[in-house]
């Protein structure tokens, strides 16, 4: 359902680039995931809103990296966490004015005034993982965050992960955390789990043998995943 991948030089980038027909390729920093083209965040995104009948003038979204650009801009509301990568910050509609230790997203709800009666009322929030809600210095979410999800879901609000972590991936990832949300979706949109059912979206397999082959023949990492939800590298 997706690669993922680590470039270890500017002419691996180069070659990566060029794998473009019938896939999307998002980056963060010098890694990033193929994935089905038109799959990304922001498809995941759209899954629910049909799935909810929502709009996307009705989402709020979170996120801190190139993966989540679409996402941000897509949304009703894009918000970026405070040290997230500048094209983050432009695809935005608002930046948090704290980090995420010093309660940034909870001081966001408050900003926005979602969290008090509103000029303007959201039903569903995707949350990225890693660096907007969880903290990796603490391994955990910030109590203030979990705070302000709790704020959320009184109010009736649907709460979304949307990470491009696979689901053998989500070991670490707080029970508390996890048990707050309505739907999970994994693998930059390709891999969803919404009431206890399992969404895969898949990539041609002859797209997959000729992107491995790819890689291999030019001595890139990857990571791939299996509708198992297992995660796997080509090297140690």
């Amino acid at each position: 359902t997706s690669l993922f991948f680590w470039a270890d030089n500017e002419k691996q980038a180069e070659v990566i680039k060029k794998i473009r027909e019938n896939n999307y390729i998002s980056w963060w920093g010098n890694c990033g995931n193929i994935s089905p083209n038109l799959v990304d965040k922001s498809f995941g995104l759209l899954k629910f809103c049909q799935q909810y009948g929502f709009t996307t003038d009705e989402v709020i979204a979170f996120g801190d990296g190139g993966n989540d650009d679409v996402m941000l801009e897509m949304a009703g509301i894009g918000v970026a966490v405070k040290n997230s990568k500048e094209n983050t910050l432009k695809a935005a509609d608002y930046i948090c004015k704290k980090s995420i230790e010093d309660g940034g997203i909870y001081e966001a709800l408050i900003d926005l005034n979602i969290l008090q009666e509103k000029h303007y009322d959201p039903k569903i929030f995707f949350f990225d993982i890693d660096s907007t809600t969880f903290d990796h210095s603490i391994k955990d979410v910030r109590e203030k965050t979990y705070e302000a999800l709790q704020r959320l879901k009184d109010k009736g609000c649907k709460l979304c992960i949307n990470t491009s972590r696979a689901y053998e991936e989500m070991y670490n990832v707080p029970k508390r955390f996890v048990d707050m949300m309505d739907c999970i979706i994994m693998l930059s949109g390709s891999y969803i789990i919404k009431d206890g059912k399992t969404y895969v979206k898949y990539m041609d397999e002859q797209q997959i043998q000729a992107c491995i082959e790819f890689l291999d023949n030019n001595d890139i990492t990857y990571r791939y995943s299996l509708d198992t939800g297992h995660g796997y590298l080509n090297r140690h």
